[in-house]
């Protein structure tokens, strides 16, 4: 019994390291976002890939399994921020692997726009989140035509933390 109060209440007070990923990569002309979300990097929670289509954006989660989001429900959207108030980003990377095999100058100007932004938003965090850090790489291909983009989030949080701004979020619907 101690021993299941102590893992519970590890669980509670100790930081989860959550990862989330996602690369864009047109193949075949289609545009596909791969996404994944796991647990202190070793343990997979979910993976996949999104794709849009006529209908709307369909997030394939499993080989066999497709998830359908029409267009009109993403502009009814609410946003409420509460749940993620005790959530910290300790780290964020964003890659480019860029290449035209009939235009080499497209790629370098890309480079050169990505790494602008990518300064900015470097410099930009440095003075507000000076916590985060950031990275950002761009890889260019002289004879390959390639374009990815590839991204990495690290979310720390405590369970306690979420179940307290759960429960906040809950009450303030009941009142209402």
């Amino acid at each position: 019994m101690l021993i299941l109060f102590v893992i519970v209440f590890s669980l509670l007070i100790f930081p989860i390291f959550i990862n989330i990923g996602f690369a864009i990569r047109k193949t075949n002309n289609i545009f596909r976002i791969y996404f994944y979300l796991n647990i202190f990097g070793l343990i997979n929670i979910l993976s996949g890939f999104a794709e849009t289509k006529k209908e709307g954006i369909f997030i394939h989660y499993k080989n066999d399994k497709a998830k359908l989001i029409k267009y009109y429900k993403l502009l009814n959207f609410k946003s409420n921020m509460m749940p993620f108030k005790g959530f910290k980003i300790p780290k964020f990377e964003l890659n480019f692997d860029v290449g035209n095999q009939n235009n080499t100058a497209l790629p370098i100007i890309f480079a050169g726009v990505s790494d602008f932004i990518g300064r900015n938003f470097y410099y930009y965090l440095k003075r507000y989140k000076p916590h985060v850090r950031f990275i950002n790489n761009i890889n260019i291909y002289e004879y390959k035509t390639v374009f990815n983009i590839g991204s990495m989030i690290s979310v720390n949080f405590n369970l306690l933390t979420v179940l307290l701004n759960l429960i906040i979020m809950l009450a303030g619907k009941i009142i209402k």
